[in-house]
């Protein structure tokens, strides 16, 4: 149980729940001028409260107008127990049940419940409501615990709920005071002289001034400047205290309610698509279709969404499923936190449950092995969570603290799980890139020789492929490593081969069509008749008449470049490859009788000027015959010592 305890107060609008605050507190927790015209609360209010036994609470007052709801739900998401204050003279409301909802999607579970106004009914009407509240609450959290006639004129009951208060918290789960420091944001306001300063109650951990923090979803860092608890300046608060944060580097236009404070950098994952279980209440009138269109609570943070349901098309009242929620803005949510779930218009709660995922990756029905994962995480089943995890990473290995991220398990239960994977042979050690699936791998080296075989069926012409163009067909973001491995057992087995950066399926042969060997014989015809003068496609299709297409000659010089039977040079022209030898010859013999070869020497030996011989001394550059040294070329393996003239 942690030190300090948050007791949200729930009710209908104008049932006493303000005016029970403060005859338990002395404080008006209706601060705003607008709440004071009205006579209603439109803000959450806090305000503490020391019990005899000197256990310290913080009451959180919750509007109870539908006009509010939004404020409503994020003043109870903090909860730890919680009071439902209902009129003796009034009975249950609309917002007295949805409240009802709220606390129970927010996981509390401890409370009691205060009959206010009970000086305006008389014994029979107050044991009515009585009756009305036991109904209400069973099957609840409340059901069984203290109902308390109370009274703001003469102050009947308040030892009782005092008394009951000191009972509840002994059993009361606070908040966690060992876990690193989260708060969610729900007001933040500018001091003069001061700068940013926001508030909320604290989730876990400890905050102290000079602490640095990190602001989620944003990722923005910022030091705390000094810290307040009810408006007592501290050195230091604590798991379950409301607090008063100054962040003076933060302009306040760069702070919204629903943003998240952490101490532990890495902790938490922003995103836009969020996995979970769902409960849709009992009470609703109709079935629920998927991709319906709802706003989702969670922490103070909300966002329309839309919500995918895995495995069904509808869910009828009293029903759960596997959700995904396609969020508008991006949400920072720890596993494990509660959520609910409103219709659009008009807002009241339909449903709720608990965060399991923070994702990248759409829902899409194929993806069974995401229900399956859901699932474990909901159970804690450690073993079958690292299981499916492995097995919905389809391309990617995973490290320890990727898996410790997405579990949130333990990280010693989790190396213990992937080490007897490894032992079983269910996952490979890949050293530092992670660990990878057995699975997987075989059914990704299975697939490769079938992609290839696709390939040079569609591309009869292709006699090696690239690397890059397999791995795009077989699996777009798998490791590198994991895909050279691959590569490597695929060849030793004979069942591909790998030429540099290409790759070709043993004993494949290119085949021409009749059509394709025409374009290709005229090229070889065409190359021959030009000689040592390279020759643009243009000019061959001008030469030919036009009779073929240009993208079809295109690929017949791709292809004959494959075979070496042309060369492209660097300003896209072509020339044959046996001319080619003959200028390799003729340049080398020039240049070891000589010592080097200028650019007049290469138009006599060649027979044509600088617009066309500069690409294929280029091109001798590049295959690494000869080397540039000023305005003059030499061989380069003899290019040692060379004196420039």
């Amino acid at each position: 149980m942690g030190n300090f305890i948050t007791v949200g107060i729930a009710g209908h609008v104008d049932h006493g729940k303000t005016s029970l605050v403060k005859c338990l507190t002395g404080i008006d927790t209706d601060r705003l001028r607008e709440e004071k015209e009205r006579g209603l609360s439109i803000e959450s209010g806090i305000a503490p409260l020391t019990l005899p036994s000197g256990k310290r609470i913080a009451f959180v007052d919750v509007p109870g107008h539908k006009d509010f709801f939004k404020n409503t739900i994020r003043g109870l998401s903090m909860t730890d127990m919680a009071i439902l204050v209902l009129a003796a003279d009034d009975g249950v409301m609309p917002q007295t049940k949805e409240h009802l909802e709220i606390l129970k999607f927010m996981g509390c579970e401890r409370g009691v419940v205060v009959l206010s106004k009970a000086d305006l009914v008389d014994k029979e009407l107050l044991e009515l409501a009585v009756e009305e509240v036991r109904e209400l609450t069973a099957g609840s959290f409340l059901e069984g615990r203290p109902i308390i006639p109370f009274s703001a004129v003469d102050q009947r009951g308040k030892k009782i709920i005092v008394n009951a208060l000191e009972e509840e918290c002994k059993e009361a789960q606070g908040k966690d005071p060992n876990g690193p420091f989260r708060m969610h944001i729900d007001q933040m306001r500018l001091i003069k002289g001061y700068g940013t300063v926001v508030s909320g109650t604290i989730l876990s951990g400890k905050i102290g001034k000079e602490d640095l923090i990190e602001i989620y979803p944003d990722g923005k860092k910022a030091r705390v400047r000094y810290v307040q608890v009810h408006h007592q300046e501290v050195d230091m608060a604590y798991a379950g205290q409301r607090v008063g944060i100054n962040l003076p580097n933060i302009k306040l236009k760069e702070i919204k309610r629903g943003m998240v404070l952490l101490a532990e950098t890495g902790m938490l994952r922003a995103g836009y698509l969020i996995n979970g279980r769902f409960h849709y209440l009992s009470g609703q009138r109709k079935p629920l279709n998927n991709r319906s269109r709802v706003k989702l609570y969670t922490g103070t943070a909300v966002s329309n969404a839309l919500m995918v349901f895995m495995g069904c098309e509808v869910l009828n009242p009293g029903e759960k499923a596997m959700v995904q929620f396609r969020l508008l803005e991006r949400m920072a949510p720890l596993i494990g936190d509660r959520y609910v779930v409103c219709s659009m218009n008009p807002q009241s709660v339909i449903g709720g449950g608990v965060v399991l995922d923070i994702t990248d990756r759409k829902f899409r029905p194929a993806h069974s092995n995401t229900i399956r994962f859901l699932e474990a995480i909901e159970s804690r089943n450690i073993a079958r969570a690292i299981e499916n995890l492995f097995a919905d990473a389809m391309e990617s290995p995973l490290q320890i603290s990727e898996i410790v991220d997405k579990t949130r398990f333990p990280k010693n239960e989790v190396k213990k799980v992937v080490d007897g994977m490894v032992d079983q042979e269910l996952v490979m050690d890949c050293g530092e890139i992670g660990y990878f699936s057995t699975t997987q791998y075989l059914e990704l080296k299975n697939r490769l020789p079938k992609v290839l075989d696709r390939i040079h069926q569609t591309h009869p012409l292709k006699s090696y492929i690239s690397k890059e163009e397999v791995r795009a067909k077989v699996a777009p973001k798998i490791h590198p490593s994991i895909f050279n491995q691959i590569l490597k057992e695929l060849q030793g087995e004979g069942k591909i081969l790998v030429k540099n950066e290409s790759i070709q399926r043993p004993g494949f042969v290119p085949r021409p069509n009749h059509e394709q060997q025409q374009i290709i014989d005229s090229i070889v015809d065409f190359a021959a008749q030009s000689g040592y003068v390279p020759f643009s496609l243009d000019k061959f299709w001008r030469a030919c008449e036009r009779r073929y297409d240009k993208e079809k000659i295109q690929k017949m010089a791709n292809f004959l470049c494959s075979r070496n039977q042309l060369i492209r040079l660097n300003d896209s022209r072509f020339i044959s490859s046996e001319k080619m030898d003959d200028i390799k010859r003729k340049i080398e013999k020039h240049i070891t009788e000589k010592g080097a070869l200028t650019l007049q020497d290469s138009k006599e030996i060649l027979g044509f000027g600088r617009t066309g011989g500069v690409p294929v001394l280029e091109h001798l550059d590049t295959i690494g015959l000869t080397m540039r040294t000023g305005n003059i070329r030499v061989l380069k393996n003899q290019s040692m010592g060379v004196k420039v003239p």
